[in-house]
């Protein structure tokens, strides 16, 4: 049964998000379904998956009759002397000069190879590790598009917020110069002021230029103008999930396609190390054969009959017997190839088990993380407007009210940054788990809405 990480949590963004968004919008869901037709990536694993379920038939090939037909012409012209009795002599041509023409058909078929039972399962090994390539990147593709996606919108969020400062910073920097000249306020007042917009100002343009390069990353990865793009929605309320980690560490070691990759290498090292020691057997093969020749021109008997025929069948036994330690070599090869292949899986299921767990505290530490800064942006704007009423009083300085300006800001980020961690996290948890697919693409599409 497969666990679901936003049961519950997207009931009430889903139904808020029911109402499709105008032509002109583009979603999450839009974006990746689209990128899905483009990426190279993905279409390369694709091809490499197509590839692999060939190794399939390849092996199950080994065991089948091999048929070879082959053919030959031959120009024939020679002089072979006179010899033997007088008599005899004259009755046989010395010369003869003609065509040869031969064809024979041939089938193997193998009776014993112990080899080829460990080759087989070797090549259905990885015929099953290239389907799960194709589910990794495809995975690994949904996320790549999402983090293109939302770095977008961070990037949007972050250029809004430092023109709304910039703009604030601005008015604050006329009200400190229109207080100086009527002697209620320092000069450095007016300074602190000029001094925080430049600040904004060189700000802004670095968050522009980050702007532009997120909008190309999101067109490489989906093909799509990054424009118009839906934007999270305002209050949603993230939870963490209902699922223990201990549940989503067993699913991830059954499912996470990095592992089973990891695992379907070790099944073919175990294979490869079998076969190198079965391939010193002998081997015995039913060999079956017709065969005809047929000589046309001056030709003698004695050279080439004019016409033969030829069925042949039997049993052919191969036994090596040296191969200049080239047969030991490959086993020792093969168990080093062994021992690496094991150490490989271990190294995934460690990996596997950090990935889930911190997938899982950015979703279940995520959702307090953004109960706790929206908490944060409230009552930085409840500082702000003590510092300008106490401004007004001659409490605060005009520093203060642009220092509790900022932290408005920083938090109103952070909150968006928050959001989107949490939101990553959810697709990297399934991801972990080996379950990320449309279902969760859409769950995380519903946090979304038209701007």
């Amino acid at each position: 049964m497969k666990t679901t990480l936003f049961a519950g949590a997207c009931v009430a963004a889903a139904l808020a998000g029911a109402l499709p968004l105008s032509v002109n919008a583009m979603d999450l869901m839009g974006a990746w379904q689209h990128a899905l037709d483009m990426d190279p990536s993905l279409m390369a694993a694709g091809a490499a998956r197509e590839a692999g379920a060939e190794k399939k038939v390849q092996g199950d090939a080994l065991f089948k009759p091999r048929v070879n037909l082959t053919a030959a012409v031959t120009h024939l012209d020679t002089n072979s002397g006179a010899f033997g009795p007088p008599q005899l002599s004259n009755l046989l041509p010395t010369e003869s000069k003609g065509t040869r023409r031969e064809a024979s058909l041939t089938l193997v078929q193998p009776i014993y190879r112990a080899d080829y039972r460990a080759a087989r399962k070797q090549m259905h090994s990885q015929s099953a590790i290239a389907e799960l390539s194709y589910d990794s990147a495809r995975q690994d593709q949904i996320q790549r598009v999402a983090q293109a996606y939302f770095n977008v919108l961070l990037a949007e969020e972050r250029v809004r917020l430092l023109d709304a400062q910039l703009a604030a910073t601005g008015e604050q920097a006329a009200d400190a110069k229109a207080r100086f000249d009527a002697g209620r306020a320092r000069i450095i007042d007016l300074r602190d002021a000029e001094a925080r917009r430049e600040s904004v100002q060189s700000l802004r343009i670095a968050a522009g230029s980050e702007l532009e390069l997120r909008r190309v990353q999101f067109f490489e990865q989906t093909g799509m103008e990054a424009g118009g793009l839906a934007v999270m929605r305002e209050g949603f309320a993230p939870q963490a999930s209902s699922t223990p980690l201990a549940a989503w560490e067993q699913k991830a070691q059954d499912n996470n396609p990095q592992l089973q990759t990891r695992l379907r290498q070790l099944e073919s090292a175990r294979a490869e190390t079998e076969r190198h020691k079965r391939i010193s057997r002998p081997t015995l093969d039913l060999v079956a054969s017709h065969g005809e020749v047929r000589t046309t021109g001056d030709v003698s008997p004695l050279v080439s009959p004019e016409r033969t025929r030829s069925n042949t069948i039997g049993l052919q036994l191969n036994i090596p017997l040296y191969q200049g330690g080239a047969l030991d070599s490959q086993q020792r090869e093969a168990a080093a190839r062994l021992r690496e292949a094991q150490f490989n899986v271990d190294a995934a299921r460690r990996d596997v088990r950090l990935q889930v767990r911190d997938a899982w505290l950015a979703v279940s530490d995520g959702a307090a993380q953004v109960l706790a800064l929206e908490q944060s942006v409230k009552a930085a704007r409840t500082a702000q407007e003590a510092a300008e009423l106490g401004r007004e009083v001659g409490m605060r300085t005009t520093l203060d009210v642009l220092n509790a300006q900022q932290s408005v800001y920083s938090a109103m980020y952070d909150l968006s940054k928050a959001r989107v961690s949490w939101l990553m996290g959810s697709l990297r948890l399934s991801a972990a788990a080996g379950g990320l697919g449309e279902g969760e693409v859409r769950a995380v599409n519903a946090y979304l809405a038209e701007r």
